[in-house]
């Protein structure tokens, strides 16, 4: 997308978030606490979260609201990272595969299939606060790092699709019929 989403700190985060009961959003509130210099920006319907979670939160945490794919997209391009997390082990992250296609580097949950197929340019966090603040602060402070990480995770991904697509274009030449 060609949209800019106005973000305000000096380093921005979007968590892709639906106010799920699987999603720790009150761990990441307690965590942005004390990052001042961090600004997350919390995706979902605010009318899902409960009025003490909206309340609660610190002021570099921003909620965006539900948002079109423009905005979203917009959002997750100008952003520096991406967080998604859940509680919920064998869960694969659409908002971090939409992280990874667009370059960014990723803070999730971790869980054994999110640690294998997101092995680089991420952070992988227990969901707990202390974890989440530990490992968002590592980000920051390491972003050169985990930006390339995330750019030669893309690069390895896109040449395994491009290697099973081969595959399959091959099986579908042989199951055709000659003439």
């Amino acid at each position: 997308t060609d949209e800019n989403y106005p973000l305000n700190g000096d380093f921005n985060v979007v968590v892709v978030n639906t106010f799920a009961w699987d999603e720790p959003i009150a761990e990441i509130l307690t965590a942005a606490e004390d990052l001042p210099r961090v600004s997350f920006y919390v995706t979902g319907k605010t009318e899902r979260a409960s009025q003490e979670i909206l309340e609660s939160a610190p002021a570099n945490v921003h909620f965006t609201g539900y948002l079109a794919d423009p905005s979203y997209f917009g959002l997750m391009t100008t952003s520096d990272s991406v967080m998604c997390l859940t509680t919920r082990d064998n869960t694969k992250q659409r908002g971090a595969c939409q992280a990874l296609s667009l370059g960014k580097p990723i803070i999730t949950s971790d869980w054994p299939l999110l640690r294998e197929y997101f092995s680089n340019g991420t952070v992988h966090v227990s969901n707990s606060s202390e974890s989440i603040r530990k490992w968002v602060s590592e980000l920051v402070n390491h972003y050169d790092s985990y930006e390339n990480g995330i750019q030669e995770l893309q690069t390895s991904q896109r040449r395994e699709w491009d290697r099973k697509l081969d595959d399959l274009m091959d099986l579908l030449r042989q199951s055709m019929p000659t003439t």
